[in-house]
């Protein structure tokens, strides 16, 4: 199963359900912290950088939902 997470945090969800088999796709996180550790964890943009190319991408801002590629 592959999934978007929105109101990523430091994604427990990604860890919980990996044993699972399910793939992040994008996270949706705005905050600086956490936004780090998706960064570290998942080659992660920060959210004023473009998406990720070689990670899973950070959408940023999931308000802006209608602009995410």
């Amino acid at each position: 199963m592959r999934y978007l997470s929105v109101c990523s945090g430091i994604e427990a969800a990604t860890q919980a359900w990996h044993s699972l088999g399910w793939e992040p796709v994008a996270f949706s996180e705005i905050e600086t912290f956490p936004s780090s550790v998706l960064a570290h964890h998942y080659g992660s943009n920060m959210p004023d950088e473009p998406p990720a190319q070689n990670g899973v991408p950070n959408l940023g801002d999931m308000t802006k939902f209608k602009e995410w590629p």
